[in-house]
């Protein structure tokens, strides 16, 4: 699937096809100088979606049909992606599938670990080759186990015994040095939903090496990611991006975001951000985005957007419309030009087969 010139990408699957996909002018040049491609997930619509370049130098498309796409990571071994009831990982047979010749890389499902309706949120893989995942639903950090739908590694000290209740609404999870570090929460509630009346102000980062709160005051925030010697997050509520400097624990706004932001990646000199409409439900009412929407007269963007570090500026966009409403997270693929992903059986979309050579 291809981005033409009038600048919208079409699809042979459902979701796209009917959304549309369209990126900025430059999109497809910024890939190249980075020498990355991008995946990201549609949360609600299920769709995982690589986005890359073509021999023509234009944006291409791929996507890939799940349950519900929530976390998703990379690492040499190829895509982990949580979904629903189970976390996938999918690996890179393009060397034994000739009709992939024009895909840097093909991604296809390879392993599944069910683990039931965990409510999971951000994933990633440690230094060990470990997947490890925040639950919302019980409010922990946790990874697979070969005997248990999962395996819980650490709560917050608020949090005063392992239930299937979202007290907290755990989310993010940042690694540091191959390690689980920091996790981010809306609140520090204890009783089932209690994160809902704290979801203005109420947010926290934690330090799980030390069970201390290192920024505090925060509207829902998501995504942290140690980058540079940073600790960088989303405070999604009110639509800023930037980082927790160490000194005064304190959060320092570097770029307002137009939307839910949610899904943080970077390359180089450059920030990548998830943007999501905000629901029509109590969840995102009454949140600092909507003033702040109007104090930068902006509307809302959903897709996602590229910032450069040093300036602050956005430089690149990429939009989605109608029926993507929402962005989970983003990862980036270095030195990928094109990527191609599959999914589960949906529809017209069938999972390839691919045998190991003789």
């Amino acid at each position: 699937m291809c981005l033409g010139k009038s600048g919208m990408i079409y699809g042979q699957s459902s979701v796209v096809e009917e959304s549309a996909i369209e990126a900025s002018p430059g999109l497809a040049d910024w890939l190249i100088r980075q020498n990355v491609s991008l995946a990201f997930s549609t949360y609600r619509t299920g769709k995982l979606i690589a986005v890359g370049v073509d021999a023509a130098g234009e944006c291409s498309i791929s996507n890939a049909q799940f349950d519900c796409v929530t976390g998703i990571a990379f690492d040499s071994r190829g895509l982990y992606v949580a979904t629903l009831n189970q976390i996938w990982q999918l690996v890179d047979v393009s060397g034994v599938d000739e009709s992939m010749n024009d895909f840097d890389c093909y991604y296809a499902p390879f392993a599944g670990r069910y683990t039931g309706d965990l409510g999971i949120r951000d994933v990633a893989v440690d230094g060990d080759g470990l997947s490890v995942f925040i639950s919302s639903r019980f409010n922990c950090l946790a990874t697979t186990s070969e005997q248990f739908h999962f395996k819980p590694l650490w709560m917050p000290e608020f949090i005063n015994r392992l239930v299937g209740q979202d007290r907290c609404h755990l989310n993010g999870l940042a690694i540091v040095e191959g390690k689980p570090r920091y996790v981010t929460a809306c609140s520090q509630t204890n009783y089932f939903n209690g994160w809902r009346k704290c979801r203005g102000d109420g947010g926290v980062v934690i330090d799980i090496e030390t069970d201390e709160i290192v920024a505090r005051s925060l509207s829902m925030p998501h995504s942290p990611r140690w980058y540079r010697g940073r600790l960088w997050l989303l405070n999604a509520g009110s639509g800023s991006f930037g980082f927790v400097d160490p000194r005064t624990y304190r959060f320092e706004h570097v770029a307002f975001c137009p939307g839910f932001a949610r899904g943080l990646a970077f390359s180089g000199d450059y920030a990548i951000v998830g943007l999501s409409q905000s629901r029509h439900d109590p969840t995102f009412e009454g949140l600092p985005l909507k003033e702040r929407l109007k104090e930068f007269n902006a509307s809302i963007l959903r897709g996602l957007m590229v910032i450069d570090l040093r300036t602050g500026e956005p430089v690149e966009y990429l939009w989605a419309n109608d029926p993507i409403e929402e962005i989970f997270d983003v990862v980036v693929l270095p030195g990928i030009k094109r990527p191609c992903v599959s999914g589960l059986c949906h529809g017209t979309q069938t999972i390839r087969i691919c045998p190991e050579p003789l």
